[in-house]
């Protein structure tokens, strides 16, 4: 059993050959658990993270894993948001796993974010050849079961408030933007339109903000430079409704002129 984040993707809808991962089991490893009853695991409450929006990032480079004898394809990604909370849960878990003997495996001080996308066989230079920068987020944590022949199966679950949702529209494409600061809302509301055109990916930057009309002013500029660039379906954006804070969580409906 294992400990692991969700992860979601506007993933391509082919891939090279290998024995591929399911996209709705593709996962971060938090914590690798050994062979354990579940009536041991669960005789303690499990602790939770303290951040309650989930977290957006990009996947960079394609890495072949374990380094010296690679047996998996795996895409190795960074956090848009700041991730000493997350990195300070995954201490907080593996102290109290440790606390309570339960049986740790390969579980490295230094983590690697990444997520596994195929095991062998595979070709090294296909998955090399076809990897391209796309935008993830996740939005739910598991305790997972190791079922074999690439099942998993979540036993537990945490549930973090998305980072942004569509909603429908009939006429026009509108999202609404969650965060826990200003500066997540650009990077949830910058994650929004490159799940929607992933090639926008490329044109990340970061800065801090204290104003939600300089987020839209910088979001329509990096709009600007990408169709001037490429063919890109996305003019401008707008506030459909400003920001309202519910429970301290920063929510705001952000429309794309299409």
């Amino acid at each position: 059993m294992f400990f692991a984040l969700e992860v979601k993707a506007p993933w391509p809808e082919k891939l090279p050959k290998g024995r591929v991962l399911d996209p709705h089991t593709r996962h971060a490893t938090l914590a690798f658990v050994g062979e354990i009853s579940l009536s041991d695991l669960f005789q303690h409450a499990f602790p939770r993270p303290s951040f309650k929006v989930g977290l957006v990032g990009v996947f960079n480079e394609c890495l072949f894993l374990p380094f010296h004898h690679p047996n998996v394809v795996a895409w190795k990604f960074d956090w848009y948001d700041e991730t000493k909370e997350l990195r300070e849960y995954r201490q907080k878990l593996l102290n109290w796993l440790n606390m309570h003997h339960y049986p740790l495996r390969d579980n490295p001080k230094d983590w690697l974010y990444h997520v596994t996308l195929s095991r062998k066989p595979f070709e090294k230079k296909e998955w090399q050849a076809a990897f391209k920068p796309l935008p993830m987020l996740t939005q739910s944590l598991h305790l997972y079961a190791s079922l074999g022949h690439l099942d998993y199966q979540p036993l537990w679950s945490h549930s973090f408030i998305p980072p942004f949702q569509e909603i429908k529209h009939p006429s026009k494409t509108v999202y609404l933007i969650n965060a826990e600061n200003f500066n997540q809302i650009y990077q949830h509301a910058f994650a929004a339109l490159a799940f929607y055109h992933p090639p926008l990916t490329s044109y990340y930057h970061t800065k801090n903000y204290s104003h939600l009309k300089e987020i839209i002013a910088d979001l329509n500029f990096l709009i600007a430079q990408v169709k001037a660039d490429q063919d890109c379906p996305l003019n401008t954006l707008h506030v459909y409704k400003d920001i309202q804070i519910k429970e301290s969580i920063f929510q705001f409906e952000m429309i794309i002129d299409k």
